[in-house]
């Protein structure tokens, strides 16, 4: 399905490192030194008898701390109560007409067990990203995708009681729009000749971020189909005013009055760009292998609700997951395994951290592509960052507090103190 959260996920990129390399090289030394060998084991998917878990294409996770069954469920995005022991976790469908077993499932932070599995009346097919509870933890706000009667993308609006359990206060209706989308006369074809403008999904906006104001009486949407950030009128339960960002929007981060936007698929095409069609949208693209081949970040002015600014320079491919530290603002690329670090006041990357994987590659001075860092929490008092890498099943421990850079490219290369495997 070509949606816009998986732009270009299988394209090849520079230096990424096969899994399979490895496993050939280690095969052929193995029969050369050995004169007998054993059955190559066999495993069931799932946990293993020593703690770690085996997923369904083979990899083998040993995961640190307490582990959280929350059944049959694709978690997507999790979010902190501010004031409660609990977290709430979003999670999807299968995407194959089978809906999720519940949209959103509350846990204790204290003992692990799962509280309350929620679902609004409209559907049970959760979303991919987008999940926030609101300063004083009264509401929580999440991105639901399309759903069984095919009516329209909303956001749902759930009402907190003082001891965390949640009841429908709001279905928003967020409808696709092709308003903010720029086409040319020479525009690709998507999937089944499908013209610029016209979506994959007709009745879906695939809304992904969301955000309530610091005072929490206003909310925020990104609808990445759309590529617009849209008010949510919380007293109305109406959308309000809608305004185009960059290209597939992923997440956003208010820091007071100011709203910050990850764009995974970059800047709007021009007409002289290369470009490859994503579910509507031209995106500017690799002419060698067709992923996208920028990334920004959108600065928007809550008051005026205009964006201000676009920050290009420093921003990796497919910036995702963003997180707070002091003044600065941090960016997970995706598809350039970095951190980058806005300044605020400037509105600059003042530092670029390296998140490649600790193998090098013979002839090149970085590691490895092919971490993928896509979401981050951070610990202010420490001054670490921990960073989700899909692509190696790790977490990445980052030193915040290190120079604003130690090489002559401006990456700094030390920051990460270790992996979380």
């Amino acid at each position: 399905m070509a949606r816009k959260k998986n732009l270009a996920r299988n394209a090849a990129r520079k230096n990424r490192v096969h899994p399979l390399a490895g496993l050939v090289a280690l095969g052929v030394a193995s029969s050369a030194a050995a004169a007998s060998s054993n059955p190559f084991p066999t495993f069931v998917p799932g946990p293993q008898p020593n703690s770690s878990y085996i997923v369904a294409s083979g990899q083998v996770l040993t995961p640190a701390g307490k582990q959280i069954n929350l059944g049959e469920a694709r978690a997507k995005a999790v979010a902190l109560h501010p004031t409660l022991p609990l977290a709430a976790v979003l999670t999807i469908s299968n995407w194959g007409g089978n809906p999720a077993p519940s949209t959103v499932q509350v846990f204790s932070t204290v003992s692990g067990a799962v509280v309350q599995t929620f679902t609004p009346p409209t559907s049970a097919f959760g979303s991919f990203n987008g999940i926030a509870f609101s300063p004083d933890g009264s509401k929580l706000l999440f991105s639901q995708d399309e759903e069984p009667t095919r009516t329209t993308s909303y956001i749902a609006v759930a009402s907190v009681d003082s001891v965390g359990h949640l009841t429908n206060y709001a279905e928003v209706s967020v409808p696709p729009t092709n308003s903010f989308i720029t086409c040319f006369p020479n525009s690709p074809l998507g999937n089944y000749a499908a013209p610029c403008g016209v979506f994959f999904t007709a009745y879906s906006s695939n809304p992904s971020g969301v955000a309530f104001s610091a005072d929490g009486q206003s909310a925020y949407a990104l609808l990445s189909a759309n590529n617009t950030l849209t008010q949510i009128d919380l007293a109305g339960k109406t959308q309000g005013a809608q305004i185009g960002v960059g290209n597939a929007p992923h997440s956003i981060l208010i820091e007071g009055q100011t709203a910050y936007i990850s764009n995974e698929g970059g800047r709007v095409a021009t007409a002289a760009d290369f470009t490859i069609y994503s579910d509507g949208t031209e995106i500017v693209a690799d002419k060698v292998n067709g992923s996208a081949a920028t990334g920004t970040v959108s600065v928007v002015d809550l008051n005026t609700f205009k964006v201000v600014n676009t920050i290009e320079r420093g921003i990796g491919l497919h910036p995702t997951g963003m997180a707070k530290y002091g003044k600065s603002i941090l960016v997970a690329n995706a598809y350039s395994d970095t951190l980058s670090v806005i300044d605020t006041n400037s509105q600059r990357v003042t530092r670029t951290i390296d998140l490649g994987l600790p193998i090098k590659v013979p002839g090149e001075n970085g590691a490895a592509y092919g971490a993928g860092p896509n979401s981050i929490a951070v610990d202010e008092q420490a001054g670490i960052a921990y960073v989700a890498l899909y692509n190696a099943n790790a977490i990445a421990v980052v030193n915040l507090r290190g120079e604003s850079d130690d090489a002559s490219d401006g990456v700094t290369y030390g920051a990460v103190l270790g992996m979380i495997a």
